[in-house]
């Protein structure tokens, strides 16, 4: 890849991520509509609910066994995720009930699920 073409490309992905950080911080999404992002290899990253959590992350690779929630951020009530953004690993946006809207990172496990807490 040339190396203008990689200045772009690494500028675009920053500008992303910023855009993610500004969303957390603001307060950005109150979890009433879905938001989702398209995944690496066949994965959906979505804000999900199976009836007995509130809204939480959620991974699916298109099946019902592969539908799974990615952790319980907020034990209390939904975390809300949003601005779902699929760099490797994922990053998000979502509401710990403690900590207000943070930005989150994640291998798509309950254990590799951490608060970025940038704000």
């Amino acid at each position: 890849m040339e190396v203008g073409v990689m200045k772009k490309a690494v500028l675009l992905w920053f500008v992303l991520l910023m855009a993610l950080i500004f969303t957390a911080c603001q307060g950005g999404h109150t979890g009433e509509e879905g938001g989702a992002a398209s995944g690496e290899q066949g994965f959906y990253y979505f804000e999900g609910s199976n009836g007995a959590d509130s809204w939480e992350p959620w991974i699916s690779n298109g099946t019902a066994a592969g539908t799974v929630m990615i952790s319980d951020i907020n034990p209390e009530g939904g975390s809300y995720p949003w601005d779902f953004l699929r760099i490797n690993p994922l990053y998000f946006s979502a509401d710990d009930g403690t900590n207000g809207r943070e930005l989150w990172i994640s291998d798509r496990t309950t254990g590799g699920t951490f608060m970025v807490d940038i704000c």
